[in-house]
């Protein structure tokens, strides 16, 4: 048994969060969709929370027709993982949130358009509030002497990593391991235009109220261009936009590799909240950067036209 002398440790356990709040986008219909959420801190968790339920969902989820989920008050999570329960084609965690709090209200949302859940049920126990000590082992980073008292390790440098050498802690100079992001959304007011002009416009038909073009010059070979981050892998890829008469074709690059060709914007008529989607492989880990150039237009369009709003890469699930 370990002996701690001095002032007693005190650690305190993450509360169970409440149910999220749940706000239909879009259509309303009879369709029930439930939700939970999980916190999470230093890699311990809550239990789930209670289930919030919307009754007035629609029949099927879409970037039109969603729900926003929004997580419980507490300023002690440093992340929320968002599960789906009730209705949906699948149940299970569609998602991570961070969440953001200002002046005591959480300003952090998660958006359910029909993400693919992972199958797996929220947990039902509360991990956090332990404090683990042992003895010196192959997996123990800190240890607790044989009078009882914690060996501490001194600070390392920046750069360094607490490991393990010959049952002892310390630093060393391994890297920590690569952080593998497999979801990614890009609003594209936030893209640059490399050929052409690029500038915002506002449409109350559309979704999120705001779409962005090339009216500067809507000419052949106008080209954007933006930054993500995500792991290699085969992925859905996703556009949405304003469909209509004078609307250009677009070749998409990552990494001015091309990934999805052709895409046509084409429509007799304006269509607000087209989405145009495709397959594509990203081949490394890593910053990447996303491209769209004018290849010409549809032989029945007048111009070379692209109005858009965001694009979003969403993993293939095996």
């Amino acid at each position: 048994m370990a002996e701690f002398i001095g002032a007693p440790i005190l650690v305190l356990a993450l509360a169970n969060p409440t149910a999220p709040t749940l706000e239909g986008r879009g259509e309303s219909g009879t369709t029930h969709y439930g939700y939970k959420v999980v916190g999470f801190r230093e890699g311990d968790h809550t239990a789930a929370s209670p289930e919030a339920i919307l009754t007035t969902g629609p029949v099927s989820l879409s970037i039109v027709n969603s729900i926003l989920i929004t997580p419980p008050l507490d300023a002690h999570v440093v992340s929320w993982d968002v599960y789906r329960v009730r209705g949906g084609t699948t149940q299970g965690r569609i998602g991570q949130v961070v969440p953001i709090i200002i002046e005591d209200v959480q300003q952090a949302h998660f958006l359910d358009y029909g993400i693919v859940a992972d199958g797996h049920a929220p947990p039902d126990t509360n991990t956090s509030g332990q404090l683990y000590v042992s003895p010196v082992s192959a997996n123990a980073l800190l240890m607790a002497g044989s009078d009882g008292q914690v060996i501490l390790v001194e600070p390392g440098a920046d750069g360094r990593v607490l490991t393990m050498q010959s049952g002892h802690p310390v630093w060393a100079t391994l890297a920590p391991p690569a952080v593998q992001i497999h979801q990614a959304t890009l609003w594209l007011d936030e893209a640059t235009a490399l050929v052409g002009g690029w500038s915002r416009g506002i449409a109350g038909d559309q979704a999120y109220n705001f779409y962005m073009a090339n009216f500067g010059t809507h000419a052949d070979g106008d080209t954007i261009t933006q930054p993500f981050d995500l792991a290699e892998g085969t992925y859905h890829f996703h556009v949405l936009g304003i469909a209509s008469a004078n609307r250009a074709i677009l070749d998409w690059y990552v990494d001015d590799a091309l990934v999805l060709a052709g895409q046509d914007w084409y429509a007799a008529s304006q269509i607000f909240n087209t989405v145009l989607s495709g397959t594509v492989t990203i081949a490394t880990s890593g910053l990447h950067v996303l491209k769209a150039i004018v290849h010409g237009h549809n032989g029945s369009s007048t111009d070379f036209y692209f109005t858009l709003t965001k694009c979003w890469f969403e993993v293939v699930i095996p």
